[in-house]
């Protein structure tokens, strides 16, 4: 029983608290006279990516390699733990410096890991609460208040973010939008895999001009008829990369919109709108276009790609515009 209790207690692949630990480790302070001053909720950017590529056995060296980086760069945390996959949390009774340790956390471990004779690079984000400010704040709030920023990092592509209480009402909202986009899914499953129209989604075009006020082309946009309001293109790929279907739905929004043109008695210039997101593949992009606009049959010249730029996808954004060219 008691080896166990340690078991529960200890991560036996990287050696590191464990989830079981990281909770005893909350009640003892509570218990105590102990109030944290920071948390820091980490979490590896494309971790999932590289165990199905790589497999398990390479990844378990990825996550111990980053277990000992983090112990050499925390030794003042309270307790270091890992509490899943590729998720790691760190607490602080006292912490100096928090930008500049959050700055050495993001290059230290984007730094190349070796494995299996593979160089990876890996990138990383970090979610941090603070206990400042003149309300006082339990440290169990301090942890949700860092996981929660972590989560809006995530959104957002943003390597640090910093907890703030709008994150809170923020974090609530894109839950309820994504379990309903779920739902949603579930009902549309059919028709998004082979193309079809449906009630849930739509492609809604907005005509383009040129400076002489003559209709160039236009603009289509993918467009969530969701029950409140609709859901804009780049806000839905956003919620949509929560549940793993913004590929899905970007596939047909090609797909519909090389099948629309079909039917135009005068097909005129389209572009589609293209959100930026972090698993976006150029490559799997093209096919998807250059195979629908075969099926369809619609001259090529007349459909184009108008990438949506947004600050937190700055450099996504850039990286993409050097591999159309």
């Amino acid at each position: 029983m008691n080896m166990q209790i340690e078991n529960v207690r200890v991560d036996g692949l990287t050696g590191l608290p464990a989830r079981g630990a990281f909770d005893a480790h909350l009640s003892e302070l509570a218990n105590s006279d102990c109030s944290l001053s920071a948390v820091i909720a980490m979490e590896i950017s494309n971790f999932g990516s590289l165990n199905a590529r790589f497999g398990a056995v390479l990844g378990d060296k990825v996550l111990k390699t980053v277990a000992k980086r983090l112990q050499k760069l925390l030794p003042d945390a309270n307790i270091l733990a890992r509490l899943n996959g590729d998720s790691f949390i760190a607490t602080f009774e006292e912490l100096d410096e928090l930008e500049a340790i959050s700055e050495k956390l993001i290059d230290f471990l984007r730094r190349p890991y070796f494995a299996n004779g593979e160089v990876l690079v890996l990138g990383t984000r970090l979610g941090i609460a603070t206990a400042t400010g003149q309300a006082p704040v339990s440290n169990a709030e301090l942890v949700d208040r860092a996981e929660i920023a972590l989560h809006h990092g995530n959104k957002r592509d943003q390597l640090i973010s910093v907890y703030d209480d709008s994150m809170r009402k923020q974090s609530k909202a894109s839950y309820r939008l994504e379990h309903d986009l779920r739902a949603t899914l579930l009902l549309a499953t059919a028709e998004l895999h082979s193309g079809a129209p449906n009630e849930h989604f739509e492609v809604r075009y907005t005509p383009l001009y040129s400076t002489g006020l003559d209709q160039t082309g236009q603009l289509a946009e993918l467009v969530w008829k969701q029950a409140d309001s609709p859901i804009d293109s780049s806000a839905l790929i956003d919620i949509a990369r929560g549940v793993g279907a913004a590929e899905l739905l970007i596939d047909w929004q090609v797909m519909r919109v090389a099948e629309e043109m079909r039917f135009q008695s005068n097909p005129i210039a389209t572009l589609i709108d293209l959100p930026v997101f972090k698993s976006l593949s150029l490559v799997d992009f093209s096919n998807k276009l250059l195979g629908a606009v075969a099926k369809s049959e619609v001259n090529q010249a007349l459909l184009g790609v108008m990438v949506s730029y947004r600050p937190e996808t700055r450099d996504l954004t850039r990286d993409l515009l050097r591999q159309l060219k």
